[in-house]
């Protein structure tokens, strides 16, 4: 037995040192898109907004006005790219580097596809990788976007099974977004039995496990390190708060997984005592 965990090990580690190596020769591509671009912005007059799209990656180069802002969206959605705004790190940026709040920063944001990242390649729910970058519009210098790490920046990135998502359903539950959200498993209406709810068509009062196995849609979303999951928007993108810089990728990706009963005995329903308690001192308070 110890003979074949040796074997076992061996195999596995030897795997795990392919795959790195894989995964170097992989960034050294996409470093190389990258300085590439750096160059393309530095040896060209941009003063329109640009996309260049193959099977691995997409780009966006160009200032993002208010302007260009509906053109901008609607052929971000046509090519499936993530729709970004920059507003806040852009005014940090402005300050900084003493840049007129009249001029527009040239923003540089790439995609790279969820092949490129070997930890992510296998699953199908993984959106492409977003990376992004801003220069000033006069000199091309590039600009230090470490400095918005403490502002939020929105991204709404496309999810790639988006034939999966009702969003009938979605829609109706945005009354009661609070409480219930069809896509995160983290909100108190897949959580507690405590929580009243109606349904949303007829107004009948909801059990815990009405929700989950009516209402939840069987995929848990996630953003990111750094970001957190604010739901989706008509579009069917999946909306990511973030608090990162550009260097390192961000994506979405969604969890499939059975949904899990309550147990049919109530003997946890002391809780929504407690609960209830601490909700009505919460309510004085305020």
């Amino acid at each position: 037995m110890n003979q074949n965990n040796s074997k076992s090990n061996n195999t596995n580690s030897t795997d795990n040192v392919e795959l790195q190596e894989k995964q170097k020769q992989l960034n050294k591509i996409k470093d190389g898109v990258d300085k590439f671009l750096d160059v393309l912005i530095n040896s060209t007059n941009i003063n329109i907004s640009m996309i260049i799209k193959n099977n691995h990656f997409s780009v966006f180069i160009g200032p993002q006005t208010k302007e260009n802002e509906k053109e901008r969206i609607k052929q971000a959605i046509e090519s499936k790219m993530t729709i970004a705004d920059f507003s806040n790190c852009e005014n940090i940026l402005k300050k900084l580097y003493n840049i007129s709040e009249q001029l527009n920063l040239i923003v540089k944001k790439i995609e790279f596809s969820a092949s490129t990242d070997l930890k992510r390649a296998d699953d199908p729910n993984a959106s492409q990788g977003v990376k992004f970058d801003f220069f000033h519009p006069g000199t091309k210098e590039k600009l230090n976007a470490e400095k918005c790490s403490e502002v939020p920046i929105s991204l709404k990135l496309p999810f790639a099974k988006s034939e999966k998502l009702q969003m009938s359903l979605y829609e109706k539950s945005q009354v009661i977004k609070s409480v219930i959200d069809l896509y995160d498993k983290t909100t108190p209406g897949y959580n507690t039995r405590c929580l009243k709810t109606e349904q949303f068509d007829t107004g009948a009062d909801t059990s815990v496990n009405y929700r989950r196995t009516k209402l939840f849609q069987n995929i848990s979303m996630d953003c990111s390190g750094g970001c957190e999951y604010k739901g989706l928007d008509e579009n069917k993108y999946v909306i990511c708060n973030c608090n990162v810089t550009g260097h390192s990728e961000i994506s979405n990706t969604a969890e499939d997984g059975a949904l899990i009963k309550f147990p049919a005995l109530n003997y946890d329903i002391v809780l929504c005592y407690k609960e209830t308690y601490q909700n009505v001192n919460f309510f004085q308070l305020i």
